[in-house]
């Protein structure tokens, strides 16, 4: 959430500059007991929450999309993927919530970078935590009709590509921030640094932060 809160904010000001919320004491001050093992350990959606507190929105300032209708021709974009492109063009890139993460995923690496529902063949039934990331855009593909680019927290793969059917498969939800963003709240603490903290996965093996930040 902070980085998206980042782009938003560069984009809705113009002005570029590396101050985010600082996330580790964000959390010291505001999440306890369950919300504080939900945004540790990927069991509720925090992602979403986390989004619209630091950015002061509400239910209304949102554009939700739960991908489900896909397609694997290039030619022939479905309604999930002209609503993403075109909100894509409108409000910036969005928050990625609740994506359900086999043991593949967490066992990727550079080589296997693309998740396709084909060749990466995502297992719901081996889910081993919820993630949060950022699509940064969506372009037409040969194979699986259409690819987002998304970006991750996983050293070595920052950036990585899944398809439609993937993320249909994984269950997640795309936001959309509508109203423009020109500022962090003063209130929040802020740190200023080209890189943000991510939050090391805990809970024991394949425990995954949801926070995606």
């Amino acid at each position: 959430p902070v980085v998206l809160q980042h782009y938003l904010v560069v984009k809705g000001s113009g002005h570029a500059d590396h101050t985010k919320v600082e996330v580790s004491k964000y959390v010291q001050d505001n999440l306890v007991g369950l919300e504080l093992k939900e945004y540790l350990q990927g069991l509720g959606g925090r992602s979403k929450k986390v989004l619209v507190d630091i950015a002061r929105l509400d239910s209304r300032d949102l554009l939700r999309i739960t991908v489900s209708t896909v397609s694997t021709d290039p030619l022939d974009w479905p309604a999930d993927a002209v609503r993403i492109e075109k909100a894509l063009r409108d409000y910036g890139p969005a928050l990625i919530t609740a994506l359900a993460v086999d043991r593949r995923f967490l066992e990727a690496t550079l080589t296997t970078a693309t998740f396709r529902d084909k060749d990466f063949n995502y297992d719901a039934t081996n889910a081993s935590g919820l993630h949060a990331m950022v699509l940064l855009g969506i372009r037409p593909d040969v194979q699986e009709g259409h690819m987002c680019l998304v970006q991750n927290w996983h050293t070595g793969m920052e950036l990585v590509e899944m398809s439609l059917p993937y993320l249909a498969a994984a269950g997640c939800e795309l936001v959309f921030v509508e109203k423009p963003l020109t500022a962090i709240p003063a209130v929040l603490p802020q740190i200023t640094a080209a890189f943000t903290e991510a939050m090391s996965d805990v809970g024991g093996e394949g425990a995954l932060q949801e926070q995606g930040s």
